[in-house]
C-alpha cells in the first residue's frame, strides 16, 4: 500500500515537512532511476508523488537514484522529487534509503545554497524542525540532526535566533546539549565531533565549521547558560547548564592548543566577545 504522509504529532516538523512537499511536490520523476543493481521499472514516479509509492518502491528508486551518481540533472531531480519523504523518514527514526551525512553531501554537491529562496527556505526550515523534534524529546539523536545540518551549512545565527524567540528554556537547553556532545571532540581534535570526511568525502567547509563552534562558545552563549542555570528548578537540567559551561570554558582556556584546527579559528574570532 502506498504510504501516507503522517502527523507527527510536532506542529513544527508537520508544517516543515508540508512545505517541503508544497515546494518540492512537482518534482517529476523518470523511468531510469534504476542501475544495474535494481530491474524495476521506476515510470511509477512519473505519474505518483513520492507520498503514493508504496515503502519498496520509495527504497527501491530513491537509493538507486543516486546511488551510481549518473547526469547530474538526473540526481538533482531526484534530489527534488523524493526530499520530502526522506526529510520526514530521517525526522523520526533516523532511518531512510539515504543516511544523513549523503544527504548532506548530495546537497552540498550540488550546491543547494544557490537554489531558488523557496527551496533554501523549505530545506533550512525542515533543519531546524528536525533539530527542535528532538530537543523535545530529550532524544539521543538531538545530536544527528545538529550534524547534519551543520554538515549542510544552515545560518546558525538565524537558527538560534528564532529559536530563542520561540522559546528561551529550550534554546538554553540546545546550546547545553550541543556542547555536551562536542567539548571532548573539539579538545582531542579541534573539530566537532563525526564532522571530518563525512560520508568519506572531504571535510566539510571550515567557514561552517567555525560558525558553529563560535556560537557555542561565545561570550553571550556562555552568558545564557549561567541566566539559564539561576532561573532552573529541576536539579537535572542545572547540572546541564553548569557542565556545559564548565565545558565550554575548558575548550576556551585550552583549545588554542590544537593549532590550524577550525576551533582554534574561532577562538581567535572577534565574534567569540559577542
Amino acid at each position: 500500500m502506498p504510504a501516507v504522509k503522517p502527523n507527527t504529532g510536532f506542529p513544527i516538523l508537520d508544517d516543515a515537512i508540508n512545505e517541503l512537499t508544497r515546494v518540492f511536490g512537482r518534482s517529476p520523476g523518470s523511468r531510469h532511476w534504476a542501475d544495474g543493481m535494481s530491474t524495476h521499472d521506476s515510470s511509477a514516479t512519473l505519474t505518483n508523488s513520492v507520498w503514493e509509492l508504496s515503502e519498496a518502491e520509495y527504497e527501491d528508486f530513491c537509493w538507486h537514484s543516486v546511488a551510481l551518481g549518473g547526469p547530474e540533472e538526473s540526481c538533482l531531480a531526484a534530489i527534488r522529487y523524493f526530499l520530502p519523504r526522506v526529510a520526514l523518514d530521517m525526522s523520526l527514526r533516523d532511518s531512510a534509503p539515504w543516511l544523513s551525512e549523503y544527504l548532506a553531501r548530495l546537497l552540498n554537491d550540488h550546491h543547494w545554497r544557490s537554489w531558488p529562496m523557496a527551496e533554501i527556505r523549505a530545506i533550512e526550515g525542515w533543519l531546524a524542525a528536525w533539530i527542535q523534534y528532538w530537543l523535545s524529546q530529550d532524544d539521543w539523536r538531538l545530536y544527528l540532526a545538529t550534524r547534519c545540518a551543520g554538515l549542510c551549512g544552515i545560518d546558525w545565527n538565524a537558527f538560534f535566533h528564532e529559536l530563542r524567540e520561540r522559546d528561551q528554556g529550550a534554546s538554553a537547553k540546545w546550546l547545553a546539549r550541543s556542547i555536551e556532545s562536542e567539548w571532548i571532540s573539539l579538545l582531542q581534535t579541534g573539530w566537532p565531533n563525526g564532522w571530518r570526511g563525512y560520508w568519506g568525502q572531504a571535510d566539510p567547509p571550515r567557514e561552517q565549521v567555525v560558525k558553529f563552534i563560535v556560537l557555542l562558545l561565545r561570550k553571550s552563549s556562555i552568558g545564557l547558560l549561567e541566566n539559564a542555570f539561576f532561573h532552573e528548578r529541576d536539579p537535572a537540567a542545572q547540572s546541564l547548564l553548569s557542565a556545559a559551561q564548565q565545558h565550554a570554558n575548558d575548550c576556551i582556556r585550552y583549545g588554542h592548543a590544537k593549532q590550524n584546527t577550525p576551533l582554534a579559528t574561532a577562538l581567535a574570532s572577534d565574534k567569540m566577545a559577542l
